[in-house]
């Protein structure tokens, strides 16, 4: 049999034990052999710029402090009548740790440390605005400078499972972080222990006792106005019953005067006709039946009329005794008409004088009518507004006494025991070294390790873009035939010996 040719040392193997693409630590090592200008190039310049980019930041100091939440108050009912409601404290839950964590960064609780004149005279910032000189500013725009300042550089976090809660704060001055972050903490204790919140409290509830008596007294002026504009200062129904009583008399008597006036025109058209037809029914009526001179005209007439029937029993009808009665009789007739239509023109003039008279009262009482009727539906929608005034001023007044009461409750039980019983736990030293960026050795560590690996990352990541031949791994891996020995290239060495 033919001897089995030896194969090169670096090859993966031989006969039926090469694996072809294998990779030797030796080639690793012969990869990082040929790009070692690559790695250092791309270690050092890593490494030096994430040296240059930690020195780039200002120092920043982080101080802690801890505040101990022990019991919390709570009123439990009771059967007893005199003291229906008992206090007393329990332990403080997890809800109530979460929060007492979001009061921690109220304002109540930073303008604790925003009034101290310590930290006014101060500027918040490392490098202030050079527009305008710190101690120029008003107190008002230092405290809310100051305020915004420690509410972004302020943290609180749960110790977990425990009623204990870290106050940090960071800033570029370690003896002012420490200062900050315990002043905070003994402006949150003041505020739970009722001499700054306890205060605060109160003061709320004075001012909305003002406030909703200022609102009573306001809504009761305006009710009176509001009467006194529209008349309503008497009882509203006692009014608005005599208003009714005075409308329906006076439609009475509109409907009175009516017939009236209707009767006393029928009254002139009957009289106007009967004095133009000469009706004999106009001596029938009293006021010409009664007449003096109608009686005597009659009775004148009644004697002609006698005279004349017994001159027609002794003589003819055409004598001049018949004749001499007969004009007599005419004359008066005549004269007894004249009266009868002075009589009648007189009624019908003393009628129509009474009709305008009635027509005129007709009218006024018309128009009073009308007035009551429109008071009395202005007093309607008065009503109306008037009962929403009464039903604010008694919401008002509600309030008011309410508002009151609270004070009063505040005054005497409310605000006599705390809603929390807090102590400060322990206060924060001063930091010795920053929080950022981490100490020299840590950035020494991370920048050579970062070296590392972008190092070695570019090594393969060349050697994997480059498709050269390197290794007789890989020309294993491209070729899929073991490699059986290797020939060095006379020109690397001559351009080593050069």
């Amino acid at each position: 049999m033919t001897p089995e040719p030896s194969a090169d040392p670096r090859s993966a193997g031989t006969g039926a034990r090469v694996q072809a693409g294998s990779e030797t630590v030796r080639d690793l090592f012969t990869i990082l052999y040929k790009r070692r200008r690559l790695f250092w190039g791309v270690f050092l310049l890593f490494s030096a710029s994430a040296w240059w980019f930690g020195e780039t930041f200002d120092p920043i100091y982080r101080a802690t402090a801890q505040v101990y939440l022990k019991g919390r108050l709570e009123t439990v009912q009771s059967e007893d009548v005199d003291n229906p409601g008992m206090s007393r404290y329990r332990k403080a839950d997890l809800s109530d740790v979460a929060s007492e964590m979001q009061l921690m960064k109220s304002r109540d609780v930073v303008d604790g440390v925003c009034a101290n004149p310590d930290f006014l005279a101060r500027s918040p910032w490392k490098k202030p605005p050079e527009e305008q000189a710190w101690a120029d500013f008003s107190e008002e725009d230092r405290r809310r400078a100051w305020r915004f300042y420690i509410i972004d550089n302020f943290e609180a976090a749960a110790i977990p499972n425990t009623n204990v809660i870290n106050l940090a704060m960071t800033d570029w001055n370690p003896n002012r972080a420490a200062e900050i972050v315990n002043a905070l903490a003994d402006s949150y204790s003041k505020y739970r222990s009722g001499s700054l919140g306890g205060k605060l409290r109160l003061d709320q509830l004075v001012k909305q006792a003002e406030k909703a008596k200022t609102v009573f007294q306001s809504s009761e002026t305006t009710l009176h106005d509001f009467k006194k504009a529209n008349g309503l200062l008497l009882d509203l129904t006692t009014m608005v019953g005599s208003l009714i009583e005075k409308s329906t008399k006076l439609l009475d008597h509109v409907n009175d005067l009516e017939g009236l006036v209707e009767r006393g025109r029928i009254h002139i058209v009957e009289l106007q006709e009967l004095h133009g037809q000469d009706s004999p029914f106009l001596l029938g009526l009293p006021e010409v039946s009664g007449n003096q001179a109608v009686v005597a005209l009659q009775a004148s007439r009644s004697e002609l009329s006698l005279r004349l029937v017994d001159a027609l029993q002794h003589n003819l009808e055409n004598s001049s005794v018949v004749s001499s009665l007969r004009g007599q009789m005419d004359s008066a007739t005549g004269r007894l008409q004249e009266v009868v239509a002075d009589i009648t023109g007189g009624l019908v003039r003393a009628a129509e004088t009474e009709l305008l008279q009635n027509e005129a009262v007709l009218a006024d009482l018309r128009k009073k009518q009308e007035a009551t009727a429109t008071n009395l539906n202005e007093v309607g929608k008065a009503s109306l507004r008037m009962e929403s005034l009464k039903n604010n001023l008694d919401r008002a007044r509600d309030a008011y006494n309410l508002a009151e009461k609270r004070v009063d409750t505040a005054k005497t039980t409310g605000l006599t025991l705390p809603d929390f019983l807090v102590d400060v736990g322990g206060y924060a030293n001063v930091p010795q070294f920053p929080s950022f960026p981490p100490p020299p050795w840590i950035r020494t560590t991370l920048a050579i390790l970062g070296g590392l690996f972008f190092a070695l990352t570019s090594v393969f990541l060349g050697a994997f873009l480059d498709r050269s031949l390197d290794t007789p791994g890989q020309a294993e891996r491209e070729t899929r035939i073991p490699v059986l020995a290797t020939i060095r290239d006379e020109r690397i060495r001559r351009n080593k010996k050069g």
